[in-house]
C-alpha cells in the first residue's frame, strides 16, 4: 500500500487534490492527513470531508492536548463516516510516553479499527526506538508510520527488525531547497548522507529506492512532498498510473 500526504489548508482544495491523486495514480490507496496545530483547519475535519467524499484518508490524532475520552469521541464521529485507519501520536514537544496508553484504550474500544504509531530513527537510539515500538505492539498497535529516511541503509535495519512482526509505512519526502535540509537536520535530527543532492532528480531517484526496498521487504510507504506540487512529484519517480 501506499499512501499520500495532504496538508489541510483549504478543504475544498483538499478535496480537488486528493482525488485527482487518487484518480490519476491507481497505486495510490489513500491520504494521509496531518494535524497542525498553526492551521485553521484540524486533521479530524479534513479527514470527515475526505470521508464524505468517498476517499479513504487517515487522520493524525495528537494525544498531548486531549484527553482519552475527546479522542474516543472524535475518532465515533470519523467511524460513522467511514473511517478505518487512524495515526496516533504523543505530540512533538512532549517527553511523556503517552501514546501507548492512548492507543491501548482506542484499540480496545474500537478493535475493527486500525490503529498505527509514530516511528521515529532520530530521537533515540535504534534499539531505543525498536524497545518503543515494541511497547506500541503490546500496547494494541496495528502498525508504524516512520519519519521520513533519507539513508537507504537505516530504512532497511528498521524494515528487518520489524518486518514479520508488524506493517511499515515508510516515509518518504522530498527535500530540494537548502532552507528544507536544513529543517529536516535541524528540527529533526534527521540524518543525510555525506552527497545527497538537493535537486528533483536525486530524490526521485531516492524515492523510488525506499519505494523499491519496502516492497522488497513486504511492507508500505507514504509520500510527503512537502512544498513539492503532489502530481508532478509522483511523475518524477514515475508511479505507475
Amino acid at each position: 500500500m501506499i499512501y499520500f500526504e495532504l496538508v489541510p489548508k483549504d478543504l475544498e482544495e483538499l478535496v480537488k487534490e486528493a482525488t485527482q491523486i487518487c484518480t490519476q495514480f491507481k497505486a495510490i490507496q489513500g491520504i494521509n492527513v496531518p494535524d497542525i496545530a498553526s492551521l485553521e483547519i484540524r486533521s479530524g475535519e479534513a479527514t470527515a470531508k475526505l470521508l464524505k467524499n468517498k476517499i479513504e484518508a487517515i487522520p493524525h490524532i495528537v494525544c498531548k492536548d486531549k484527553s482519552v475520552e475527546m479522542v474516543l469521541a472524535e475518532i465515533a464521529k470519523l467511524m460513522n463516516l467511514g473511517l478505518q485507519s487512524v495515526l496516533i501520536l504523543s505530540g512533538d514537544q512532549t517527553t511523556q510516553r503517552i501514546s501507548s496508553n492512548y492507543i491501548n484504550k482506542v484499540k480496545a474500544a474500537y478493535p475493527q479499527l486500525k490503529v498505527y504509531a509514530a516511528l521515529d530513527p532520530y530521537r533515540q537510539s535504534i534499539k531505543a526506538e525498536l524497545d518503543y515500538c515494541e511497547e506500541k505492539i503490546a500496547a494494541g498497535a496495528d502498525g508504524f508510520f516512520t519519519q521520513p529516511f533519507f539513508y537507504e541503509e537505516l530504512a532497511e535495519i528498521y524494515l528487518e527488525q520489524l518486518s514479520g512482526k508488524t506493517k511499515v509505512f515508510l516515509g518518504i519526502c522530498p527535500v530540494i531547497t537548502e532552507s528544507a535540509l536544513h529543517y529536516w537536520r535541524t528540527k529533526n535530527n534527521s540524518i543525510f548522507p555525506q552527497g545527497f543532492q538537493t535537486t528533483m532528480d536525486y530524490n526521485a531517484v531516492l524515492a523510488q529506492k525506499l519505494l523499491a526496498l519496502a516492497a522488497e521487504h513486504k511492507q508500505h510507504s507514504y509520500l510527503m512532498p512537502i512544498m513539492v506540487d503532489g502530481v508532478k512529484y509522483l511523475q518524477e519517480i514515475n508511479l505507475i498510473p
